[in-house]
């Protein structure tokens, strides 16, 4: 049965009035207001509606037009949900000056990053309480993000503030210190990429694509995944993922070893992994331009820290967006730092040269060290 021709309210009446003038002689007058047109303008409205209602039954049975609900069923057909948003949960560390005593951390005591450069600061919630007992100076204590998403996902050494009236402890949060990642509502366009990655894997058989597509399958937070066969080790598959904001922790690499174990053929081996890290250190000589020129003595100093941690900033940005595999390149890092706003020029001094990045590895950053020269009166 083939699907039948969509049409819009006008087309119906224009249909209708053709097809009763031709039906009933004598009838000439179809203007609005005229009993006839009346009674066809009402008559093609609810038709219209039903048409409406075909166009959206027949768009939402598709997976490549089908929204919301109805994609979500089409998915689960094939085992699969959307990924929902998730807060961040991890460990940070309360320290004290000494051991005498002893100090308790409330639950709910609100810990929180420094304002960015887009003044976004974001704030954790301890989800135990915990004592600094006599002796020690320091106690790890849970936290959970205030809110759902990935941008909680904070890197070591960024929550460093106390925003409840707690005094004698500071705070801070280590490298690793992420328990679980948190993640943002997966988007539907992404979410169908994945039912698409599904229904290849089945009519093509791609053992490429069937372990990427369960790594991502996995968990919702697998951002990136990549499967190729190890030639050094018979009947090996080595799948790399990385995780929302580039993390990838220790529980989803279980997550997504057991998921594939489950699916996988019995006579192969299939080893889960984050990409190798590639520490990229970086040392450059920059010149700002001559409007630093109107700073003096501690305003200097100031304005100069401020561009110095834009850079850092961009750089970060610039690392980031490197994909796994992808090497360092230096015409595009200077890009980069000379589109700062307040850069007059920048020289690389280290490294010299391009750096490549392996396969399974991707690129982090390591050390930034900026020496700024006097600015430019040009």
């Amino acid at each position: 049965m083939a699907i039948p021709q969509i049409k819009t309210y006008a087309t119906i009446v224009s249909d209708m009035i053709t097809s009763v003038g031709a039906s009933v002689s004598g009838l000439t007058n179809f203007n609005v207001g005229s009993v006839i047109r009346t009674i066809i303008d009402a008559t093609a409205l609810p038709v219209g509606e039903l048409y409406q209602v075909l166009t959206e039954s027949v768009n939402q049975r598709f997976l490549d037009t089908a929204e919301g609900l109805f994609l979500q069923r089409i998915a689960l057909e094939y085992g699969l949900t959307q990924g929902v948003a998730n807060p961040t949960k991890g460990d940070v560390i309360f320290t004290r000056p000494t051991t005498g005593g002893s100090k308790t951390i409330p639950q709910n005591t609100i810990v929180a990053t420094k304002e960015d450069n887009e003044g976004n600061r974001y704030r954790f919630l301890t989800t135990a309480t915990k004592t600094i007992t006599i002796g020690f100076t320091e106690v790890t204590v849970p936290v959970q993000a205030e809110y759902n998403g990935a941008a909680y996902n904070v890197t070591g050494n960024q929550i460093t503030e106390i925003a409840s009236s707690l005094s004698g402890v500071s705070v801070t949060n280590s490298t690793g210190w992420i328990n679980t990642v948190g993640t943002d509502a997966e988007e539907e366009e992404d979410f169908r990429t994945r039912i698409l990655n599904i229904w290849n894997e089945l009519s093509r058989g791609s053992i490429k694509e069937a372990y990427e597509s369960w790594a991502l399958n996995a968990d919702s937070s697998v951002q990136y995944s990549s499967a190729k066969v190890n030639t050094s080790i018979p009947g090996q598959v080595d799948v790399i993922i990385i995780g929302e904001s580039g993390l990838t922790p220790p529980a989803l690499i279980s997550t997504v070893q057991s998921y594939i174990n489950e699916r996988k053929p019995i006579a192969v081996n299939v080893l889960v992994n984050a990409p190798t890290q590639v520490s990229l250190d970086i040392t450059m000589s920059m010149t700002p331009n001559d409007s630093y020129n109107d700073y003096t003595g501690s305003e200097y100093s100031d304005a100069i820290d401020v561009l110095e941690t834009s850079i850092t900033t961009a750089i970060d940005g610039f690392i980031d967006d490197i994909s796994i595999g992808q090497d360092l390149v230096l015409s595009s890092l200077v890009s980069t730092i000379v589109g700062v706003s307040g850069v007059y020029s920048v020289t690389i001094t280290s490294p010299t040269a391009n750096i490549p990045i392996g396969s399974d590895s991707i690129g982090v950053t390591g050390t930034i060290t900026i020496n700024t020269t006097i600015p430019s009166d040009e």
